[in-house]
């Protein structure tokens, strides 16, 4: 398997069907995701 250049894989960061997800996940992300996750839980109880 052809390893993939720097450009490739930058290309994959800005411009991907997510969009740009330099940077990501965040400390929001991550904040939003455990909140999420702990609703879901109370939701199955």
């Amino acid at each position: 398997m052809k390893s993939k250049t720097k450009e490739e894989l930058e290309r994959y960061n800005t411009q991907g069907r997510l969009g740009d997800i330099r940077g990501r996940p965040n400390s929001d992300d991550l904040a939003k995701v455990e909140k999420d996750v702990k609703d879901l839980i109370k939701s199955m109880k």
